[in-house]
């Protein structure tokens, strides 16, 4: 009596899921593209020019006579030195495996926005 009411609930749930499933693969494969962008940027286009205007903004804070911020600066040049060792793939990997993060934290929601509620069952008269 009550297995098609459990069958047509099970039925929705596993498509919700199939939706979040897929949702996952959507931003997988945007977070996929978004690399192959990235590494384009970093390997032909850039050549250092982001560190080299973070630089410029650090050297313009240190010519400022702001007092106490010796220590920050020399922690933000080291930081930009390492940032500046970084190739193009790491720099696209890093980003890449923040964007499949963020999109897996997306995909529940997502997934519960789209998901489709079971169709109550009607009641049989007897």
């Amino acid at each position: 009596m009550h297995v098609p009411i459990v069958t047509k609930y099970v039925a929705a749930r596993s498509a919700s899921c199939k939706q979040g499933y897929s949702s996952f693969l959507c931003i997988c494969l945007a977070a996929l593209l978004t690399a192959v962008a990235h590494y384009i940027y970093f390997r032909f286009i850039d050549h250092g020019f982001i560190v080299n205007t973070y630089m410029g903004m650090i050297d313009e804070l240190s010519n400022k006579e702001v007092p106490g911020i010796e220590g920050y600066i020399s922690q933000l040049k080291e930081v930009m030195e390492m940032i500046s060792t970084l190739t193009p793939i790491d720099i696209t990997m890093q980003l890449m495996s923040q964007n499949v993060f963020y999109g897996s934290i997306l995909a529940v929601p997502t997934a519960l926005f789209v998901m489709r509620k079971p169709k109550s069952p009607e009641v049989q008269p007897l």
